[in-house]
Order: structure tokens, then C-alpha cells, then sequence
């Protein structure tokens, strides 16, 4: 269930800074970072933030993936009841198991090593269309591409910060909604 955009909402999820949603703009002080809500997406509720991450704690840990500890959920956006969604998070490095910032590249080709063992354990195939830096208001951001076997497609952006990653996860089924999504990311403001 999702709650819509009202004015001066507070986004309630486990929380590193959950950031704050007034009129139709999200903003989290800790990423120093800003974007608009498309038109037509919901901020997802607490419960199905839960939910959503629950499934991914239990994928990654049946299939040896990615390490959880220490994420942060920041902006969930979702429409409609299918596949499409925006997801935000931080990660410390501690919460990794690592001391210190890895290599952005190893770190990328880890998050992919992860992401195919994941999604193998489901009985899918990934293809990786893309991968490279895209750099949105200064701030640099690593990035791939992905299609599942199920017609699902995901792009992956983090950039490396202080001691935590922050990443998103834009995930689409149609051109409607993978429009929609880059546009508000990539209309996103950053303080740092």
C-alpha cells in the first residue's frame, strides 16, 4: 500500500535519515540530496517498504549475495501494483563487513557478481546492457544496466560517500515508466 504525496509527510522507514516529502518534493539532509515525485507514483507505504526489502534480505541470504547490515531505506516510490519502483538506500561500510571504502569498479563488478547469483537463485537470467558514470547535478555515479529473463529491467546507480554508499534502483516494465523514473532522477539536486 502506498500513501500519497500530502503536504509536509514524514517518509517512515527504518531510518538513517528517512528525509522529509513537502508538496510533491522529496529531500533527505544527510545525502544532501533533493528530487520530485512524478506524476502518478506513490511514496510506498511503511509496510510495503517491509515487505520489499524482507524478500530481498531473504533472496540475498539464500543465495549468498549481498551483505544487508546497515541499510537504510530512504525514498520508495511505486506505481500502480506491478513491477515498477524507485528505491533509495544508504549502506554503511561497517554494515558490509569492510573497514573502509572499496574501489568504485570493484565495488561495482561485486554489486553485479551479487545481483546475477540473486537473481539465478529465483531461476532468472540477467543481461547487462550498460555500464559507465553518469553524473547528475556534480555528482558522479556508477551505473549498470540489467534485463531479466522476465522482462523486468533495472538500472543501478551508487556513488561512494564518506563512510556509506548511496545507491537507487530504478525498476521498469515499460518505456512510460522508465521515462517517468530518469527524468525525476535525473532532475535530482544535490547540496554536496
Amino acid at each position: 500500500m502506498a500513501m500519497s504525496c500530502g503536504e509536509n509527510q514524514r517518509v517512515e522507514v527504518e531510518q538513517d535519515d528517512a528525509g522529509n516529502l513537502s508538496e510533491n518534493v522529496y529531500r533527505n539532509d544527510r545525502v544532501g540530496w533533493a528530487m520530485n515525485i512524478p506524476d502518478g507514483w506513490k511514496v510506498m507505504s511503511q509496510e510495503t517498504t517491509e515487505e520489499v526489502y524482507s524478500k530481498g534480505r531473504e533472496i540475498a541470504e539464500d543465495s549468498g549475495g549481498v551483505e544487508l547490515g546497515g541499510v537504510k531505506t530512504l525514498l520508495n516510490l511505486q506505481r500502480g501494483i506491478g513491477n515498477d519502483s524507485f528505491i533509495s538506500i544508504t549502506q554503511s561500510w561497517k554494515g558490509m563487513g569492510l573497514g573502509s571504502a572499496p574501489d568504485s569498479l570493484e565495488f561495482l563488478n561485486s554489486q553485479k557478481d551479487a545481483l546475477r547469483n540473486m537473481m539465478r537463485s529465483q531461476g532468472l537470467t540477467l543481461n547487462f546492457t550498460a555500464n559507465g558514470d553518469e553524473t547528475i547535478d556534480r555528482r558522479t555515479f556508477k551505473r549498470f544496466d540489467v534485463k531479466a529473463s522476465n522482462g523486468v529491467s533495472q538500472t543501478y546507480c551508487f556513488a561512494l560517500l564518506e563512510d556509506y554508499y548511496f545507491a537507487v534502483i530504478l525498476t521498469y516494465t515499460s518505456n512510460s515508466s522508465r521515462d517517468d523514473l530518469f527524468k525525476a532522477w535525473e532532475s535530482s539536486r544535490f547540496d554536496r
